[in-house]
């Protein structure tokens, strides 16, 4: 269908069947692209998005499949972590569209992808970004569908930055607008943690001596307010879930997520026959773990129902992604003094964050790992480990240990 809309474009200057050639051998080169994004090889991925974009750029083709190659040269820059380079690859996008006087979906659409960009590269731009947006003159002319996503986009970037208040108000703006089930769950999520991180602003770290006690009180929010707001949170999560996992039809199977008991009436059976299988519900499910354990010490039977639940959706739906289990897991065996089941639960963390430089998982495992070998009198192991932990921090950003509980969704290609 590509190469058919190509054929179609006006090429002037050019003998017919030389057009067609080059067309033709533009577009394989895409073709051949693709398939290395698709097994991973993006760096030759990027060298044939390339080809294909300078190609199209020269014959002054802009339509939407110069969008869908620039998009995949943007994507493939991410992966590479040539994170403002992706960033100009969008707004090449975006003033190409506004030079064509294209006010329409793949405008916005494209705003969008540059925004979730943001939320994981420069939160100071996502906000700029956002303001902007969402500013009385401009959002009068953006599609409702998208006014919901920036809004909730804006309150992320707040949740991330730590200003809880401005987070709750796009959060709840976002709310408000009656967004789609999955929308909607995303929001209840990064909800929840505002109202959770508003009261307490230092999540407790394991090994990490805090206050639960202690609350900064930002100026336009009074204690009682925060304290009430704190109050919802773990019902935030629980809504979240169902949600989501709702996104596409009703289900009453999941009913229970919606009552004020914090788990089901059969929990084990639950675990068993679990059905949540949506890729952005292993989140809130570590979330709702880990709000208990750090604010509910005394909900013993709903601490191991949520953990159950986590490791079986993780063990049967994504694999990929339960690092975050395994190192909670690691850690309550070394709390329990069972090292050396806590020391191969570390490496096995380890292992399948090899690649992930920028996680706060893998920043947390080493630590967590380092610390326990210097107890057990292993230092020369537990400082070479505690120094990867550092030098890995010194790149990560600030809000990376957030970013490790808040939905921020995918770019889709």
């Amino acid at each position: 269908m590509l190469f058919k809309k190509i054929l179609r474009t006006n090429i002037v200057y050019q003998p017919r069947y030389y057009c067609v050639v080059q067309a033709q051998a533009s577009f394989e080169e895409y073709k051949i692209g693709l398939n290395y994004f698709n097994q991973g090889k993006t760096r030759l991925a990027l060298e044939f998005f390339n080809r294909f974009d300078n190609y199209l750029t020269q014959q002054k083709i802009f339509e939407d499949h110069w969008i869908v190659v620039n998009k995949h040269i943007a994507l493939a820059q991410i992966q590479l972590k040539l994170y403002q380079d992706a960033e100009k690859s969008f707004y090449k996008i975006i003033d190409q569209l506004r030079a064509d006087n294209r006010e329409d979906v793949s405008l916005y659409a494209t705003y969008n992808d540059l925004f979730l960009h943001l939320l994981r590269t420069n939160l100071n731009k996502a906000i700029l970004l956002g303001k902007a947006l969402l500013s009385p003159s401009e959002k009068q002319q953006i599609p409702l569908l998208h006014q919901k996503l920036f809004m909730f986009n804006i309150g992320t970037a707040y949740l991330l930055k730590q200003n809880y208040a401005d987070a709750k108000y796009w959060l709840q703006e976002c709310l408000s607008h009656e967004p789609n089930n999955m929308l909607k769950g995303w929001t209840l999520n990064n909800l929840g943690l505002a109202t959770w991180w508003h009261r307490y602003p230092i999540i407790k770290q394991f090994n990490i001596d805090d206050n639960p006690n202690e609350f900064v009180v930002q100026p336009d929010y009074s204690t009682e307010q925060i304290k009430k707001d704190f109050e919802s949170a773990s019902y935030l999560f629980r809504k979240s879930l169902y949600y989501i996992e709702s996104h596409s039809e009703k289900r009453t199977d999941l009913d229970w997520l919606l009552s004020e008991d914090k788990i089901p009436e059969n929990p084990e059976q639950e675990i068993e026959s679990i059905t949540i299988q949506n890729k952005y519900s292993g989140k809130v499910l570590i979330n709702m773990y880990e709000y208990l354990f750090n604010q509910e010490p005394a909900s013993k039977d709903a601490q191991q129902f949520w953990f159950k639940y986590a490791i079986q959706y993780f063990e049967k739906y994504d694999a990929a992604n339960i690092d975050r289990s395994n190192l909670l897991l690691a850690w309550l065996c070394a709390t329990n003094k069972q090292y050396d089941e806590a020391e191969n639960l570390y490496k096995i963390t380890l292992q399948m964050l090899e690649n992930k430089e920028e996680s706060f998982n893998k920043i947390l495992a080493l630590q967590l790992y380092g610390s326990m070998l210097l107890q057990l009198g292993r230092k020369s192991d537990g400082e070479d480990i505690l120094k990867k932990a550092y030098e890995l921090a010194e790149t990560t950003p600030f809000w990376a240990n957030r970013l490790v509980h808040t939905i921020v969704p995918e770019i889709e290609p």
